[in-house]
């Protein structure tokens, strides 16, 4: 019976050692960084689009990274500890939140011009008609959107929801995966194989695409304010 025992715990300890995982030599304070960049970059659809397939690879390493707690050589995890005792967990917790920050801006395909910018004017106007079902090009759905900001006939305080992610189906697809702590924990030693590389950026045509309403059955969603819209029209910033 003792001899069953043995040999099954040593069946059971030989399979968990020779699993290996790709090996990631960066911290999970450098990925989450590295994310956050990627995202930094976003403000419409093109670039949502043009970004997702680095923000899924980046999102990938990373949700893969914070939860696997324990290794046979080190994890990126306990890396990202740092040599400095008096900063332990700091760092770590000054990414995440500027990382969640970002996922919520374009989440909310917030209408700006840049990352941290205040909200543009052309852009909130483009999306409000882009809500409202309107189609047509950027100076067309700004004069659409200034009309239906002025219209005193009709209560236009809550114009709609706008799309998530700047009504990028694959941003959406790229921030969506999560990573199973229970097959991230096992003990593991880390292959050669290295992780996947970020792939070089793709450029998108610049266009505004039909709007409609992002589902989570993963229905097509719309453009959430993608457009260099002209300078030429008063977008009229005192009526909003």
């Amino acid at each position: 019976m003792k001899r069953t025992i043995f040999v099954a715990s040593c069946a059971v300890l030989v399979s968990l050692t020779f699993n290996s995982c790709q090996k990631e030599n960066k911290s999970v304070v450098d990925l989450a960084r590295e994310l956050t960049t990627e995202l930094q970059a976003i403000t419409d659809s093109a670039s949502a689009n043009a970004h997702a397939p680095r923000v899924a690879v980046l999102n990938k390493r990373f949700e893969e990274a914070k939860v696997r707690v324990f290794a046979l050589n080190g994890t990126a995890l306990y890396r990202s500890a740092g040599s400095n005792s008096e900063n332990v967990g700091s760092d770590y917790a000054d990414a995440i939140k500027v990382l969640a920050r970002e996922i919520g801006r374009v989440r909310a395909s917030f209408p700006s011009t840049s990352s941290d910018g205040d909200v543009d004017p052309d852009r909130l106007l483009i999306t409000i008609a882009q809500v409202q079902g309107s189609n047509g090009t950027p100076d067309e759905l700004k004069q659409e959107g200034l009309r239906y900001m002025q219209d005193m006939n009709t209560p236009h305080e809550t114009p709609g929801d706008f799309p998530e992610y700047y009504g990028s189906e694959k941003l959406h697809d790229a921030l969506a995966y999560r990573a199973s702590v229970t097959a991230a924990s096992n003990v593991k030693f880390d292959s050669d194989a290295d992780v996947p590389a970020v792939p070089a950026l793709s450029d998108e045509p610049q266009e505004v695409p039909t709007a409609t309403t992002h589902q989570e059955d993963g229905d097509d969603a719309p453009s959430g304010g993608d457009a260099d819209a002209s300078e030429t029209d008063d977008t009229g910033d005192d009526d909003l």
